[in-house]
Order: C-alpha cells, then sequence, then structure tokens
C-alpha cells in the first residue's frame, strides 16, 4: 500500500526517471526523490533536561502529526514510566507505535 502515486513501491521508484503514473502522462519523479533533507541541530551549545527528546522521523510521521502532537504524545507516555527507567525514551517510541495502530 505504500506506493507513489498508487504506482510503484517508493524504494523500488528512485532509480525510474521516465516512470508514469499508471494510466496517465505524469511522471513520478517529481513526488519522489532519494536526496534526504538533512538539518543539524548544535547539542552542545544548548541546555538539555533529563526528559529532553529529539524525534527524527521521516515523511511518514510527518505526513500525519504534527510538531506539537508528537511532542505532546511523548510527553505524555514520559509522564506514566517509571523516571529511573534507562529505556524510557525508546520505549516512547515503541508505545506511541503500538498505541497508534490500535
Amino acid at each position: 500500500q505504500a506506493r507513489v502515486l498508487a504506482t510503484i513501491g517508493v524504494t523500488r521508484g528512485l532509480g525510474d526517471h521516465n516512470l508514469k503514473v499508471h494510466d496517465s502522462n505524469i511522471y513520478i519523479k517529481p513526488f519522489l526523490s532519494c536526496c534526504p533533507e538533512v538539518k543539524a541541530y548544535p547539542l552542545a551549545q544548548c541546555e538539555h533536561g533529563a526528559d529532553d527528546v529529539l524525534v527524527m522521523g521521516t515523511d511518514g510521521l510527518w505526513d500525519v502529526l504534527s510538531n506539537q502532537e508528537v511532542a505532546e504524545a511523548v510527553t505524555c507516555f514520559l509522564a506514566n514510566c517509571d523516571p529511573d527507567d534507562q529505556h524510557r525514551h525508546v520505549h516512547s517510541s515503541h508505545g506511541y507505535t503500538a498505541s497508534s495502530q490500535a
């Protein structure tokens, strides 16, 4: 089901520059790129608290949730975790994934 314009799987389409949407004259290339958007965040130049997190996600996350929604989900999950659990941040990503599929 993860297909660009209901035609081609994303990973299969990176090299198909002349591919068109099925039964059309629309080229897929403008909708698919192998060039990532990269942003640098200077960790050492900022103060961080024990429960501050950096969320890295693909367009699959950011297409469906806003920054605020992601922040609220992580904050809510961490509020219900044992603060001594060294894996609480990892569990937050797994917990949200599981709950979002319900």
